[in-house]
């Protein structure tokens, strides 16, 4: 999600407290660039929701993947003593 700001009203205030216009127009133009840059790196609630459901998947089957193996484990134990 980018950051909404007003450039041109930046670029104002930095000209009122004495920055020049083209310092007032970089400085402006460098936040606007970062605040587009850093959307890349910022994750939307879809993309933690999506995470989220792959983890409960992941989760359910990592469950059903220990309880065979701990059948698997049982029926071992089952057969070693019954002989």
């Amino acid at each position: 999600m980018a950051l909404a700001f007003d450039t041109l009203r930046i670029a104002h205030h930095l000209r009122e407290g004495g920055f020049f216009e083209a310092h007032a127009n970089a400085i402006t133009e460098a936040l606007r660039q970062a605040s587009t840059d850093s959307d890349i790196l910022c994750a939307t609630k879809a993309d933690i929701a999506a995470v989220r459901a792959e983890m409960r998947t992941m989760e359910l089957r990592l469950v059903i993947k220990l309880g065979v193996m701990l059948a698997a484990l049982f029926a071992m134990t089952v057969g070693a003593t019954s002989r």
